[in-house]
């Protein structure tokens, strides 16, 4: 049997940067900080940390995982154009995740049940964006930006639990509309451990990588130096 691959992991698309290297599910190192700003200067020493912690080099990986968005204009790009620097420095493909999938794969099964999911990221400009998932983990619906009084037009029949940095949002607006919701108590950013977990399972399984392109619900718009608007 082939070992599990060995996956480095980046997370800089919202409210948080953080850094892992995984074995198939196995964590060997990770580094996490919750920021606002500030991830184009955390990223690489994260990255040369949970390769020392690790013991391992670049030559030892096999796969570069990052997540490609929803979340801020400025996170995304900093993640892939860093992604994909080192894969070509290394000379190892690079993957997609996106933030929805990443904040899924930090929902426990006890936690799920047999509830259906709804994430919910907040964004700076209007409405939410949001992706309903089956009690499978199985997208229902494409990703989209949705108003507060449109995210129970989203969800299944049923009990919904709400992850995401939006959820508390999310489960008034469900709630005020006739859903059975409960709040996801500690899903509400992507961590790249499970970024790393999610391109690991993917590979072992031959399924088809995403490209490492952004994933924009809105068009990147022009900020002030300085500032970061989510996207």
């Amino acid at each position: 049997m082939a070992p599990p691959p060995r996956v480095l992991g980046l997370d800089t698309a919202m409210s948080a940067c953080s850094v892992a290297l995984c074995e198939g599910d196995r964590v060997l190192a990770s580094r996490r900080a919750i920021m606002e700003r500030g991830h184009a200067e955390a990223l690489m020493p994260m990255v040369r940390e949970v390769l020392e912690a690790a013991r391992r080099a670049f030559r030892d990986l096999d796969l570069i995982a990052v997540t490609n968005g929803p979340g801020t204009f400025t996170g995304i790009r900093i993640g892939l154009a860093a992604a994909k620097g080192m894969a070509m420095a290394a000379n190892i493909p690079v993957v997609g995740v996106t933030t929805f999938e990443a904040i899924v794969r930090a929902v426990g099964d006890d936690e799920l049940g047999d509830a259906s999911l709804l994430v919910v990221l907040a964004t700076k400009s209007k409405g939410y964006y949001a992706q309903t998932f089956s009690r499978e983990r199985k997208p229902v619906c494409d990703p989209c930006v949705a108003e507060r009084n449109q995210l129970a037009e989203l969800v299944c029949e049923g009990e919904v639990v709400v992850a995401g940095d939006g959820a508390r949002d999310g489960v008034e607006a469900l709630a005020a509309a006739g859903v059975r919701a409960r709040l996801c108590e500690h899903a509400f950013v992507a961590d790249a451990i499970h970024v790393a977990q999610i391109a690991a399972t993917g590979m072992r399984h031959g399924a088809r990588a995403r490209a490492p392109d952004p994933l924009y619900l809105r068009p990147p718009g022009t900020t002030r130096s300085g500032s970061t608007r989510r996207r």
